[in-house]
């Protein structure tokens, strides 16, 4: 029964329960007797009459218990009470009710007046209630036993109630309302909430080959050994199979990645929860434990960490001419023709996406708090969109990270490099050439008509130039290295950025346009991709 019941009247819930007892055996062995409300009744059949009436006087008292927790606040469903369960509360020795033969098997029915009961269940929960109190006061809360003993001890306890047959009925006190399965839980929560496992990683990355060890300490410092648990590799739609392992005598587990092409190159969720129940089969009803408390870790897992980070075009050195070509007559001023020369170097393929500075916030532990503002947007937080909302000082700092992580130099680009990089070899108006992006299929401006903010990079595939680099013109302005010689109102230099942005008109996205902006300050339009000089490859 899983419906509260409150009930008054004593012969009512008899009632009751002797209707519910009918519609129980109702599809196995009926037998047709009167009952009277004074009594609980209990029903077995087996092929021996010794059989039938073991089975009828384990099913007096489970009828017995859910009556009982029937007139409390916490009913529970009726429990199943085995042989062994039925010893432990020294039933005197009753006659049988009524014995049937139907279809060559005996069925037998046994009777009890409540007010026995009453005095067999009192006598049998006061002895229990005593020794486990002083077993739970002497070993689990004595904070001087380790926590694996107090941890077994819990286990223990809550396996006697079951039993017993008292798992859902023991109250703390005789009057009490509280059950004594539920604080063992509520203390196993509280401790394990205590236990703070570390993952030694150093990075928050992991790949194929991971093995990932896993150290369990209580709260003095000391190894939880032999700790059962249950782990699961999780990502969205997608959960591993379930691994059951113990931590050894040190605390340590040691995991290693499933080996499951729905989790490759994705952020992951390792779960682990207490298998207590997972011992034997025996043991399922401490699932209420391993429901108690869980630990759950993130990584981001990478079939190959330096391709999802490093994916550049190799630009030649060489003189070529800066600033607006001839046929550009909207350009401004700055934008005056010069003769300049740079060394060769490599330029991202595409501007820095929010999937792989999101890895850079979590690697270097920077609260979430000091998050780009743009990521709560539904489609600018996506991570193949460009990262938008950062510094020049916050991308500077992400290609430090990048370097330090891969032993290379990666930097901004100066003006003259990114300039050189979106002509792709040409004098064109355009990194494509002169056509006007407004056919709507080269970049990603103001009115384009397909994105009304950031789009996917790459996404404009006739956009790219005769290099192979994406979103040069469009989708977001990005930040170089080069100073301009406009300062702020606070007297600090000026940086250009280039390529202008979804938020502006073909013409902000000509190659030789430029724009000056406070490097301190962070732009719902500005992101930025690195360069690698040569030498340094």
């Amino acid at each position: 029964m899983k419906n509260k019941i409150q009930m008054v009247s004593a012969s009512f819930i008899a009632l009751i329960f002797c209707m519910l007892f009918v519609i129980s055996c109702a599809s196995v062995d009926v037998v047709t007797f009167e009952r009277e409300p004074e009594y609980i009744y209990g029903t077995g059949s087996g092929k021996k009459k010794q059989e039938a009436q073991e089975l009828a006087r384990n099913d007096l008292i489970a009828s017995a218990l859910a009556e009982t927790q029937a007139t409390q606040s916490y009913l529970r469903s009726k429990p199943i009470i085995t042989s062994e369960m039925a010893k432990s509360f020294n039933l005197p020795k009753i006659s049988p009710y009524t014995t049937e033969k139907k279809g060559g098997k005996v069925v037998v029915v046994f009777r009890l007046k409540r007010s026995e009961w009453k005095i067999i269940k009192d006598r049998h929960e006061s002895i229990l209630r005593s020794e486990l109190t002083a077993e739970f006061g002497d070993s689990v809360l004595n904070i001087e036993k380790s926590s694996l003993d107090r941890l077994n001890v819990a286990v223990a306890i809550l396996t006697r109630l079951h039993s017993e047959g008292l798992y859902s009925s023991l109250t703390t006190t005789k009057q009490g309302s509280a059950l004594f399965s539920d604080s063992i839980i509520n203390w196993f929560k509280e401790h394990l909430s205590l236990i703070q496992p570390t993952v030694n990683l150093d990075k928050n990355f992991i790949n194929d080959d991971s093995v990932l060890d896993i150290t369990f300490l209580s709260a003095d410092g000391k190894p939880v050994g032999s700790l059962p648990l249950s782990a699961k590799w999780t990502a969205p739609e997608v959960e591993s199979e379930e691994e059951i392992c113990l931590t050894d005598s040190k605390g340590v587990v040691s995991l290693k990645f499933p080996n499951d092409p729905d989790l490759i190159d994705k952020y992951v969720n390792l779960l682990l929860t207490p298998a207590f129940s997972k011992k034997s089969d025996d043991t399922l009803f401490l699932k209420s434990l391993d429901n108690a408390f869980d630990w759950e870790f993130q990584f981001r897992h990478f079939k190959d960490i330096k391709k999802f980070f490093i994916n550049e075009i190799e630009i030649p050195g060489g003189e070529f001419t800066a600033g607006s070509v001839e046929q550009d007559r909207r350009a401004e001023l700055d934008e005056e023709p010069r003769k300049v020369t740079v060394g060769a170097f490599s330029i991202d393929k595409f501007p820095v996406t929010n999937g792989q500075y999101r890895v850079y916030l979590e690697d270097m532990k920077i609260p979430e708090s000091e998050y780009p503002d743009f990521w709560d947007d539904s489609d600018a937080g996506n991570e193949d969109h460009p990262v938008v909302g950062i510094s020049q000082k916050e991308a500077q700092a992400y290609a430090e990270w990048l370097n330090t992580l891969f032993d290379i130099k990666k930097r901004l680009p100066t003006e003259d490099e990114w300039e050189k990089a979106a002509r792709g070899g040409m004098e064109g108006i355009y990194p494509w050439g002169d056509e006007s992006p407004k056919d709507d299929v080269r970049a990603n401006y103001n009115g384009n008509n397909r994105y009304d903010g950031t789009s996917p990079v790459g996404s404009f595939k006739n956009g790219v130039n005769a290099f192979g680099l994406f979103d040069m013109a469009g989708n977001v302005w990005q930040w170089t290295s080069t100073s301009s010689v406009e300062q702020t109102s606070e007297g600090k230099i000026k940086i250009i950025v280039k390529g202008g942005s979804w938020m502006d008109g073909p013409n902000e996205l000509r190659v030789s346009n430029r724009k000056e902006l406070d490097p301190s300050k962070q732009y719902g339009d500005v992101g930025f991709r690195l360069v690698r000089e040569a030498l340094n490859e």
